[in-house]
C-alpha cells in the first residue's frame, strides 16, 4: 500500500451545522496520515481532492485501489497517432446478426495494464471482410482519458485483442442470438512513447482457444424494468452482459470499464427477453486471475418532461465471479433510491438553481437500505468527476458549493449493495468489491448559472 502524499492531494474537514459546512484546520501527521484536532462530535464532510466522504467516524480510512503503477506521467492530449502493423488476424468478418449496431461485430482493441490506456482501433467495416493483416501509419487513436507516457524501463506494454462475432443458442422464438468473443491476442514488447513520435502497435496475433464455457440465465427483463424506474421519463439503452478478467495490483477486485473483456453480448431494449444460453470463450491471461461476469444497462434521461432529447447517464449494474454463478440467475441486486428531492422540491423536474446551499434528499430503495450511496453531479455525458460517499442509512446530503459546475448537469445517486464493501471500512472503494450491485436514480436537468459561483 502506498501512503498518500497530502502535499499533492489536499484534504479538508468540514463539520455540518444544519445546511452550513464549517471548515476545521488540520495538519499532516505520519505517512498517509492527516490529523484534525479539537473537532466536535457530529457529521463530518471529509474532502480528498475533489471527492467527499460523509461520516460520523473519528477515524476514517480514505484508501482507494489503483490499477497499474502509481507514478504514471500524463501527456497533454487525449489521442495519439500510431504506426500499426498487425499480422495473423482471424479473417475479418462483418456481423451476421440483425439489428446493428446492437448486434456484435468484429473489432480490434488495445489496452495497457501498467498505465491507464485503452482504445478501439477498428470496428465492423473498419477493415475489409476476410482481411488478415493491417498496416497503417498515422492512425489516430483516441484514449478514454488523457494519454499516459509509456516508459520501456518501467515495463509499460500494450495488449492487442481481436474480437469476432459468434453464434449462441437461438431464443425460444427462433431469434438468432449472437455475441462477441476474443479470438486473437498479443502482448507487445515494452515501449517508450511520449507523443513525439508515432505509437508503435506492431506484432503478430496468436489464437485464443475457446476452452471455457459459461451457462447464463440473464434476467434481461428485470434490468430493463428497473432502468425505467430510475427517473419518470427514463428509457433503457442496450443491455450488456460481459465476461471480463481482472488486472493485477488491485487490493480487492476493480472491474475496468474498458476491459479486458473476454466475451460480450448486447440486447437492444426492444428485444428484452430473458436469455438462457451458453457463452464459449477463451482467456489469454494467467489462470490465477479472477474471471468475472458483469451485466448492466445504462439510461436515457429526457432533457425535459416529454422531450425527445435524451442524455445517457446512470446505470443498473451487477457483477460477480464466474466461480460464484453456479446456475444462479443474473438479476439486479439493489433497486434505485426513490422520491428524489432537491431543496424540498421534486428532484426529477428540470430547474435552474439559485444561490445558497443545496440539500438533496431521497428514500431508501424499495428493497431496503443498501450498503452505501455515492452521489455525483456532473455533465450529461458522464457521471461526474467528483463524488460524495455516504453510509447506507443516509437519506440526505448537503451538496458542497464547489461540486456545482456551471451549465446543465444531472444529479446521480447510486445505491450500492456489496457485503465486501460493507465490511471494508473504506468508503471510497464503493465500486471495487465483488459481488456488487448498483442502481442509479437521476434528477431532472439542473442548470447552474455562472452568477452563483
Amino acid at each position: 500500500m502506498r501512503p498518500e502524499d497530502f502535499e499533492r492531494t489536499p484534504i479538508s474537514l468540514f463539520v455540518a451545522d444544519g445546511t452550513s459546512l464549517n471548515e476545521i484546520p488540520g495538519r499532516i501527521g505520519g505517512p498517509g496520515e492527516f490529523i484534525f484536532s479539537n473537532v466536535p462530535d457530529g457529521t463530518y464532510y471529509v474532502k480528498v481532492g475533489t471527492d467527499y466522504v460523509v461520516t460520523r467516524a473519528r477515524d476514517v480510512d480514505l484508501s482507494i485501489n489503483l490499477m497499474g503503477r502509481p507514478d504514471v506521467r500524463l501527456q497533454d492530449r487525449s489521442s495519439a497517432y500510431a504506426d500499426i502493423s498487425l499480422t495473423h488476424l482471424e479473417p475479418w468478418q462483418y456481423s451476421p446478426f440483425p439489428t446493428p449496431p446492437e448486434a456484435p461485430g468484429a473489432s480490434l482493441e488495445i489496452m495497457s495494464e501498467e498505465v491507464p490506456f485503452s482504445a478501439i482501433l477498428a470496428v465492423s467495416d473498419g477493415l475489409a471482410e476476410g482481411q488478415t493483416s493491417w498496416n497503417e501509419s498515422g492512425r489516430n487513436v483516441a484514449n478514454a482519458d488523457t494519454v499516459p507516457v509509456f516508459e520501456r524501463e518501467r515495463g509499460d506494454r500494450i495488449w492487442v485483442h481481436q474480437y469476432a462475432p459468434r453464434q449462441a443458442e437461438a431464443l425460444p422464438g427462433g431469434t438468432p442470438l449472437g455475441y462477441s468473443s476474443m479470438v486473437r491476442s498479443a502482448q507487445l514488447p515494452p515501449l517508450d512513447f511520449d507523443g513525439t513520435h508515432l505509437m508503435p502497435i506492431q506484432g503478430s496475433l496468436q489464437a485464443v482457444p475457446s476452452t471455457q464455457s459459461l451457462s447464463v440465465d440473464w434476467k434481461v427483463s428485470d434490468f430493463k424494468a428497473l432502468a425505467e424506474q430510475t427517473h419518470p421519463g427514463a428509457q433503457a439503452r442496450p443491455l450488456v452482459l460481459s465476461i471480463v478478467t481482472t488486472i493485477p495490483g488491485e487490493a480487492d477486485v476493480r472491474v475496468p470499464t474498458n476491459g479486458p473483456i473476454l466475451a460480450a453480448m448486447l440486447r437492444p431494449p426492444s428485444m428484452a427477453e430473458d436469455v438462457q444460453t451458453t457463452l464459449v470463450y477463451g482467456n489469454p491471461y494467467p489462470s490465477n486471475r479472477d474471471v468475472l461476469v458483469r451485466a448492466f444497462v445504462s439510461l436515457r434521461i429526457p432533457r425535459a418532461p416529454g422531450a425527445n432529447q435524451f442524455f445517457t447517464t446512470g446505470s443498473i449494474a451487477w457483477v460477480d465471479r464466474v466461480a460464484n454463478l453456479s446456475g444462479q440467475p443474473i438479476r439486479p441486486l439493489v433497486q434505485p433510491p426513490r422520491a428524489l428531492m432537491v431543496d424540498g422540491a421534486d428532484g426529477y423536474l428540470p430547474r435552474t438553481l439559485t444561490g445558497g446551499p443545496r440539500v438533496v434528499s431521497w428514500q431508501a430503495p424499495a428493497d431496503g437500505a443498501p450498503d452505501g450511496y455515492v452521489v455525483s453531479l456532473g455533465a450529461p455525458t458522464r457521471a461526474g468527476g467528483a463524488h460524495i460517499y455516504l453510509a447506507g442509512d443516509a437519506t440526505s446530503v448537503v451538496i458542497p458549493p464547489d461540486m456545482l459546475p456551471p451549465g446543465t448537469s444531472f444529479l446521480h445517486i447510486d445505491a450500492i449493495r456489496s457485503e465486501g464493501y460493507a465490511r471494508s471500512g473504506q468508503p471510497m472503494t464503493a465500486y471495487d468489491h465483488v459481488p456488487r450491485g448498483s442502481a442509479t436514480t437521476v434528477s431532472g436537468a439542473l442548470t447552474i448559472p455562472d452568477a452563483i459561483h
